[in-house]
């Protein structure tokens, strides 16, 4: 349940903020929200 509590929140994000601002999350190490988006873009490059 968590899990996919994460995805929504995850999705929620990427529709509602910026592109840069998205970037930036993704590149701040110390953010979780980041980590995900970056642990997500590596997996959608390898599907």
């Amino acid at each position: 349940l968590l899990t996919t509590q994460l995805i929504f929140f995850q999705e929620d994000y990427k529709i509602f903020l910026p592109h840069k601002l998205v970037h930036r999350i993704k590149l701040s190490q110390s953010n979780i929200l980041g980590k995900l988006l970056m642990q997500e873009m590596k997996e959608e490059k390898f599907s």
